[in-house]
């Protein structure tokens, strides 16, 4: 089992182009080893798992939904 420590993961911060949405994250399952945006049979985990901080006054995103994976 792979293991890795929260403070040695780089934050990466985003924002969108209008401003209105904005957080950042540690990628846990990409410095646990997985490929990103792959599926499993190619590398990919079967789920992503992120720490994510808001921005102030930020959402991370608009209102969606997925029909084949879910998001905790």
């Amino acid at each position: 089992m792979q293991t890795c420590h929260l403070e040695s993961i780089p934050w990466k911060s985003w924002t969108s182009p209008s401003g209105r949405f904005g957080g950042s994250g540690r990628p846990i399952s990409i410095a646990l080893g997985a490929r990103p945006n792959a599926p499993i049979n190619e590398g990919g985990h079967p789920f992503d798992v992120e720490l994510g901080r808001l921005m102030p006054g930020k959402a991370v995103c608009p209102f969606h939904s997925h029909w084949t994976q879910w998001e905790l």
